[in-house]
């Protein structure tokens, strides 16, 4: 490994769900390592609580070598990719986007996503043309879920019996 990405969403009470005093006093721990090091992924890249770890990270010398972030929403390629940016201009490093995917947070099982295959295809054709023009993104990944789920289902990589969706299909062509 050359890389060690930092927590998985803190500001999440079902994920790494920690303050950020927390993650800054654990912090020199994953230092330790000698790996390139990755922010936090939080929730939210713009919100206040990730601000709050890079100006303390910065302000104690710790150590953040790129900026990891998430994003689920509508198939917005114009505001997701201005979100990118935004990321990098708050704090000058390169970005790592560890999770990205089309969800509708209202859906559910009788009312499933609103969002069409047609959709998601063009937003995840278009934001991987986008990001491969922003030459401070070194990496993304499309997160995927079960082929049923109501919110992210329409944006799942794979069926249930293992084969590839027309978002796999395109996913892997890229």
């Amino acid at each position: 490994a050359r890389n060690l990405l930092g927590f998985n969403e803190p500001d999440h009470t079902g994920q790494a769900d920690m303050s950020v005093d927390d993650a800054i006093a654990l912090w020199p721990q994953l230092e330790q390592s000698g790996l390139r090091l990755g922010s936090p992924a939080p929730v939210q890249a713009l919100g206040d609580r990730h601000k709050k770890f890079m100006h303390q990270a910065d302000k104690k010398n710790r150590r953040v070598d790129f900026v990891a972030m998430h994003w689920y929403a509508p198939p917005h390629t114009d505001s997701f990719l201005d979100t990118v940016q935004q990321v990098h201009e708050r704090y000058g490093k390169p970005v790592w986007i560890t999770e990205y995917a089309v969800a509708d947070w209202e859906a559910t099982a009788k009312s499933p996503s609103r969002f069409t295959e047609k959709e998601i295809l063009a937003f995840m054709k278009d934001t991987a043309a986008g990001l491969r023009k922003m030459p401070f993104v070194e990496r993304f990944a499309w997160k995927t879920r079960v082929h049923d789920d109501p919110i992210m289902g329409a944006s799942a990589l794979f069926r249930s019996n293992g084969s590839l969706t027309p978002t796999g299909e395109l996913y892997s062509s890229l």
